[in-house]
């Protein structure tokens, strides 16, 4: 360990030093989101913000929409602080909901959707919600739970409304779906009629510290939450992403493939991208297999996206003669990679001429999506990059709680930010405390639940999850180190590490694995059981042998794609 250097990363924050003296000096003015993006295109309004099926919006028409629904929320009585219902895919209108929404101080809730009909209702009633802007597939669970809701309005908007003229005539006629007779039901096209009775000046509102979103969580281990998000918070990460090491041009092009209810598709592709002055290429709905040909389409100079995502690009036949010269920043993020994967990746990039590295990066819901990234200069495999410029991370003893003492130790991560959530919503609100940490000198501390450590430069690594941490017979087994071993079997494409309920070891750990599919028989099946006790038996103790293995065809998701371990433990033991 070098003299200069204490071995504590939050006093050190070795990360700062791959920062300039001008990135280090940016100060955050408080304003809300809407004022942020206005403030960043009203010099630009010509440049075109957001492109869906062929049409164009430029930043004048962005604000000129923006406008026209303020005033329809406004004119349906929508205020300051109220909660506004919104469960859309990505099409315009989203966007313009979005910054509607808090141009006039309200607050916006932003659902998936996919979501089950009780939990859109339940939602709805804790929101206390008046007004709800749904896309119109979801009509049938609406009008189940209509009278039992608080809504006074509920706008109902067709994805083909931004499309071209004559594309979304005939999709409309194709796809036609009558509104329910009732007066509560407004056609998106109506909803916006009721705006022109507003005669007022259209409210510009920020109140300091005040929510402004509330964006679900991913329920890979537990029940989804709903986080309450200030404009500070959003806005915290969206400086130090524009003065990050990845250098963002304005008017490039982004293919948005991140739907607005999770917390990445809200604020990274939709907030941030605004800001940059970035071309927002919006795709409403599609399958990962899409993906590939997706990007052959629009050739986006930026992408983000899952592993799932990058898993096919790799294996799609298009690409693997394509010239992929015109990507010069690629992110992924939500779930985590296998260095195998991560390096295919990087190697497949390069083959194809990107001038981007394969950037990994990493946050939670509570921190507005992001607290660290891989600079696109000084890439390196396994880590996440680096934490954001304003942000303090620490790593503390699991038993303990006391901070660890030298680097290359493993302990939860902790992280004290700007871009901290204000707490948790609604029947989750007693939850807050149990992740906010509020240290002796009176600093609010998110404890992320994941196992990570840092190296003398500053780069994280994220080595699990402690809620993952499977306790057998008082003993610890640590599931990430389990699945690297089992991943590094020929056969194996991937695998879950997870615990069994047991009424004699409390928990006992079950793993369950994908093969390729060349290797899909019982007898490959026998090796790789085989093969994973032999190496278990070498490499980790006794009590980290597996008491169970599922041979599945694919490993569950949740509906945003990350690994859905709660199914998993679901799944028991299947018996050899």
């Amino acid at each position: 360990m070098s003299p200069e250097l204490t071995g504590y990363a939050s006093i050190d924050k070795p990360w700062l030093k791959h920062y300039s003296t001008q990135q280090l000096s940016v100060e955050f003015t408080p304003m809300s989101m809407y004022q942020l993006m206005e403030k960043r295109n009203r010099e630009h309004l010509s440049d075109i913000a957001l492109s869906y099926f062929g049409t164009k919006v430029t930043f004048s028409k962005l604000f000129s929409e923006i406008d026209a629904v303020a005033k329809a929320l406004c004119q349906l009585g929508v205020k300051q602080g109220d909660i506004v219902m919104m469960g859309m895919p990505n099409t315009p209108e989203a966007v313009y909901i979005y910054y509607a929404v808090n141009k006039i101080g309200a607050v916006l809730n932003s659902f998936d959707p996919r979501t089950a009909t009780e939990e859109i209702k339940k939602d709805i009633i804790i929101s206390k919600s008046k007004v709800a802007l749904v896309i119109d597939a979801i009509l049938p669970k609406m009008e189940n739970i209509l009278p039992e809701l608080p809504v006074e309005r509920i706008i109902v908007i067709s994805p083909f409304e931004s499309m071209p003229v004559p594309v979304r005539a005939f999709l409309k006629a194709k796809n036609k779906k009558q509104l329910p007779n009732a007066k509560e039901y407004l056609s998106w096209g109506n909803f916006l009629k009721t705006g022109s009775a507003f005669y007022n000046d259209i409210p510009n509102i920020f109140a300091p510290n005040q929510p402004a979103l509330i964006v679900h969580t991913g329920g890979s281990t537990g029940r989804p939450k709903g986080v309450i998000l200030s404009n500070e918070s959003c806005n915290a990460l969206i400086y130090q992403l524009i003065h990050s090491n990845l250098e963002f041009k304005r008017q490039t092009v982004f293919l948005n493939i991140l739907p607005p209810f999770i917390a990445l598709g809200l604020i990274n592709a939709t907030h941030l991208v605004a800001c940059l002055g970035i071309q927002d290429i919006l795709i409403p709905s599609f399958e990962p297999e899409d993906f590939p040909n997706l990007v052959l389409k629009h050739k986006p100079n930026v992408i983000m996206g899952g592993p799932i995502h990058f898993h096919m690009m790799l294996k799609s036949e298009k690409m693997a003669h394509a010239d992929l010269s015109f990507i010069e920043i690629c992110v992924s993020g939500g779930d985590k990679m296998p260095l195998e994967t991560q390096k295919k990746v990087q190697a497949f990039l390069k083959e194809h001429h990107a001038k981007a590295n394969f950037c990994i990066g990493y946050g939670a819901t509570e921190t507005s999506a992001g607290t660290a990234c891989m600079p696109n200069r000084g890439f390196r495999f396994e880590s996440v990059g680096i934490p954001y410029l304003k942000n303090i991370m620490e790593v503390y003893d699991i038993d303990t709680g006391e901070k660890l003492r030298g680097y290359g130790k493993i302990g939860e991560l902790r992280v004290n930010a700007p871009t901290l959530m204000l707490g948790y919503f609604g029947e989750n609100s007693n939850e807050t405390e149990k992740v906010i940490w509020t240290d002796k000198n009176g600093l609010k501390w998110y404890c992320t639940g994941d196992l990570a450590h840092f190296d003398s430069d500053g780069y994280l690594y994220i080595d699990g999850r402690i809620k993952r941490i499977i306790t057998r017979r008082g003993f610890k087994i640590y599931p990430s180190y389990v699945e690297q071993l089992i991943l590094e079997h020929p056969a194996v494409k991937e695998c879950a590490v997870v615990g069994v309920p047991d009424s004699e070891e409390i928990s006992i750990p079950v793993a369950n694995i994908v093969l390729r599919e060349e290797f899909a028989s019982e007898e490959n099946r026998k090796e790789v059981i085989a093969y994973i006790r032999e190496t278990i038996a070498r490499e980790l103790p006794e009590y980290s042998q597996m008491a169970g293995y599922n041979f599945l065809q694919e490993l569950p998701t949740t509906a945003i794609g990350k690994l859905d371990f709660k199914k998993l433990e679901q799944l028991g033991i299947l018996k050899e």
